[in-house]
This record gives structure tokens, C-alpha cells and sequence, in this order.
């Protein structure tokens, strides 16, 4: 939860939006349970969707949560695939 939480923050942060760190985690927490819902693979496009919903409530607009959602799917897949020769290794 905390590096998922602290890669979409510095997403937020990187793009020049600051969010008060109490409705952060309360959102962030509603966009995991939301998350995995058997509703797409991988959560494709319901994260998003949730991220997107949930932080406009608070004011940020569509447009900043998309580009935050996107930027945070993409550090995701990032480090997933840097850890990928790790775990191979571990299992030979």
C-alpha cells in the first residue's frame, strides 16, 4: 500500500499537484478496495476510473488524475519488470 500510495503521490507531486496527505490516504484506500474488483484484468481502466472519480471529489480535475494514473500505471509496470530478473533468479 505505501509504494503504491507513494508512486501516485509523487505522480500527483511531479505534475505540480499537492494534495493534503489525509485525503490522499483516505482516496487512495477507497481506489484499492475499488481496484480489485474481478471486474476488468488486471484492474485495467477501473483504477483509472476510480482515481480519476474519487480525486475530483476533492477538486482535482479529470485531467490532472488521468495523467497521475497513467504516469503511476506506468512506474508500476517499470518496477514489475526490473523485478522480474530478480524473482526468475530466486527460483532457480
Amino acid at each position: 500500500m505505501f509504494t503504491v500510495g507513494g508512486t501516485l503521490y509523487a505522480s500527483f507531486f511531479a505534475i505540480g499537484t499537492i494534495i493534503p496527505l489525509l485525503d490522499f490516504f483516505a482516496i487512495i484506500f477507497l481506489v484499492s478496495i475499488i481496484s480489485v474488483l474481478p471486474v476488468s484484468i488486471g484492474s485495467l481502466g477501473v483504477k483509472e476510473w476510480a482515481i480519476v472519480a474519487l480525486f475530483s471529489l476533492i477538486g482535482v480535475s479529470a485531467e490532472i488524475a488521468i495523467s497521475a494514473a497513467i504516469v503511476h500505471r506506468l512506474l508500476q509496470m517499470l518496477v514489475s519488470f526490473l523485478g522480474l530478473p530478480t524473482y526468475l533468479y530466486s527460483k532457480t
